[in-house]
């Protein structure tokens, strides 16, 4: 499962479980969209980054902060932020990743503690190359000192390798994430492990880790490529893009804790078929006894899904909000988790599809029946000026303005697998 980069020249390639599928190109222009776009930032490759991943994060002040996978000074990455003048929006590195510090920063968007420091993972690099968990510390001349709070060791060692998801808090200040490989090789996945569910707890000026689950394939999931997230109880919830019995399609899981030991119990193991397959993204609450995600595959058209998972006495049970064809509704949501507005509505990210076979953003909205309605806010378009294959999902201003990124497009600087540019940072207002 583990891949550098999933983005191909010309038609996409979806890096999936059993998916291989070049998406022919869509001729025509997008409908009238209720949202206007407007680039924030293009990318130029080299020394100042390219191909981001991930979405953005705003901080306090509304500045934007997020990764880009390719560039900086060695060509591994970066850690950018765009701050907001009367003259536009402003790039500035605040770090270059360099190999043993951490190399790819992946699609997990960043997250911030209290006193301001940023915090992420790699999914390479560190000093056993299987990726690392980092922190940025703001000095006071305004520059920023990276820290590599724990390295991968890999499975030969008995840990995670190749995290491919941001990590999240807790109320007590001790740090969250997934590892899509790694645990323990003599599970079902011989070779590279798995993949585990870690927590870093921070002791003095270090931070020790604990493994809290190791994945055994088959029944039980393999391959976390997303981020876990909280209930009140304290139990945490996520996906893998695969395993899940003969089918191999992923799990949705839930971790729950009793005297120290963490279990796992599978809500649901995909098929690949109506009910969705292959997982990328992470989950989201919405409600009491409510979960939402979205599957890379499967759905009637085979090009992924918006599901819900709902609670009850008799379990857990998942139903289909919407599946996307790969056409005009856009196809293959990727990375980005969905993100809900005020009244309900969901909004996220595919990267094939739209008016042209480049991807979408997209808003469902609930009905009566039911039923849920698609609007396209944004198709992004074969000349690749405004981006094209956004996989990262989008976030909401205090305005209701939406803001994202493309891993391609922009025409600036030159990125291997990506298309027409090295990306961009993009704001979707509303007309």
């Amino acid at each position: 499962m583990h891949h550098k980069g999933v983005l191909l020249v010309g038609c996409f390639a979806a890096v999936l479980a059993s998916y291989h599928i070049c998406s022919a190109q869509i001729s025509g222009k997008a409908a009238p969209s209720p949202y206007k776009e407007r680039v924030l930032h293009r990318f130029p490759g080299e020394k100042r980054g390219g191909a981001p991943f991930a979405g953005v994060t705003f901080d306090s002040s509304g500045n934007l902060y997020g990764t880009t996978t390719q560039g900086g000074v060695t060509g591994a990455g970066t850690v950018f932020e765009l701050t907001h003048s009367e003259t536009g929006w402003k790039e500035t590195v605040l770090h270059s990743f360099r190999g043993a510090d951490g190399d790819y920063p992946n699609p997990g968007s960043l997250v911030f503690d209290r006193a301001g420091n940023i915090y992420g993972t790699t999914a390479y690099g560190g000093a056993y190359g299987f990726g690392t968990v980092y922190e940025l510390t703001k000095r006071s001349n305004n520059t920023w000192a990276g820290r590599v709070l724990h390295s991968f060791r890999g499975v030969g060692n008995g840990d995670g390798q190749y995290p491919e998801a941001g990590v999240v808090f807790d109320s007590e200040g001790n740090l969250y994430g997934t590892t899509d490989l790694g645990g323990r090789e003599a599970y079902g996945c011989p070779g590279n492990g798995c993949g585990t569910v870690f927590k870093l707890t921070p002791s003095g000026s270090h931070w020790k880790e604990t493994l809290l689950y190791t994945f055994r394939g088959n029944e039980d999931g393999a391959g976390v490529n997303a981020p876990v997230i909280f209930d009140a109880a304290g139990s945490l919830y996520g996906t893998t893009a695969e395993g899940g019995g003969p089918s191999n399609q992923g799990i949705i899981f839930e971790l729950t804790q009793a005297n120290g030991v963490w279990k796992e119990k599978v809500l649901h193991s995909f098929t690949g078929g109506s009910d969705g397959g292959v997982p990328y993204a992470g989950l989201t609450f919405h409600g009491t006894g409510h979960i939402y995600g979205s599957t890379s595959g499967g759905g009637t058209s085979g090009y992924g899904t918006v599901f819900e998972l709902t609670h009850s006495e008799t379990g857990w049970k998942e139903t289909v909000l919407f599946n996307f064809d790969a056409g005009s509704d856009g196809g293959y949501p990727y990375y980005g988790t969905l993100l809900f507005d005020t009244t309900g509505n969901i909004y996220g990210t595919t990267l094939a599809g739209g008016c042209c076979g480049l991807g979408s953003v997209f808003e469902l909205s609930p009905g009566g029946d039911g039923k849920w309605t698609e609007t396209v806010l944004a198709a992004f378009v074969s000349d690749g000026d405004e981006g094209v294959q956004p996989v990262g999902g989008v976030v909401f201003d205090a305005a209701g303005n939406l803001y994202g990124t493309t891993s391609g497009g922009g025409n600036l600087g030159t990125c291997s697998d990506t298309v027409s540019g090295c990306g961009v940072v993009f704001e979707l207002t509303p007309q």
